[in-house]
């Protein structure tokens, strides 16, 4: 996905929230701005637990051969392609 190129992507499990940094600003000993990837269904904002319907969920994040980010979340077992939209 060439708008998450260069990005570093990670979740809270317990809370269903996708978070992100730039690669080039993981430096060794120093913290990273970190980033909130937003969510949306129907026009408005969600988490992916939210999204899900489930709380306390486990998922895992994937990338396909073509560099496209997926998710899946158990117990619900739903696989989810995320897309970068842009205001």
């Amino acid at each position: 996905m060439p708008a998450l190129i260069h990005w570093f992507c990670f979740a809270d499990l317990n809370n269903g929230i996708i978070f992100y940094t730039d690669i080039a600003d993981i430096k060794k000993g120093q913290r990273s701005p970190i980033s909130e990837l937003q969510l949306s269904m129907n026009g408005s904002t969600v988490t992916l637990a939210q999204l899900a319907g489930i709380t306390g969920m486990e998922m895992c994040l994937g990338e396909d051969s073509k560099g496209e980010l997926y998710i899946i979340t158990n117990p619900d077992g739903k696989l989810y392609k995320i897309k970068v939209m842009y205001k």
